[in-house]
């Protein structure tokens, strides 16, 4: 039986099919990790954005707590307004963490998982 002009055999036909999907696998791979390091490095730039956020958050609230106790000791003692600065700033605190976390109760408690009782593992 004569073989056709160009026509390819069964194995060269599935070795050049496999050669093909082991390229696009790898281009794929490539791609994927390009994405990756993109990723990364966008991420580790905005993270130094809000470090440097936070340093003139803190600084600001240094000089606003500096403020308060600059009036303060014009009409009180120096240790009283240091004093009563430093409870302004531990009130403060206490309601952004108030508003912050979340209330707890009895529906966020943990619940056992199932095949336990009383969260010890029942062994069969």
């Amino acid at each position: 039986m004569a073989r056709a002009v160009g026509a390819d055999s069964i194995s060269e036909n599935v070795r050049g099919l496999l050669s093909g999907a082991e390229r696009l696998a790898r281009t794929e791979v490539e791609l994927a990790l390009a994405k990756g390091r993109d990723s990364v490095g966008e991420t580790a730039r905005h993270m130094g954005v809000l470090v440097v956020a936070a340093m003139f958050a803190i600084g600001g609230m240094a000089f606003l707590l500096m403020a308060i106790y600059s009036g303060l000791a014009l009409r009180v003692d120096g240790w009283l307004a240091a004093f009563l600065t430093a409870i302004i700033a531990f009130a403060g605190a206490g309601i952004l963490l108030q508003v912050a976390l979340p209330k707890t109760g009895k529906a966020d408690q943990t619940r056992p998982l199932a095949g336990q009782r009383d969260g010890v593992a029942t062994v069969q």
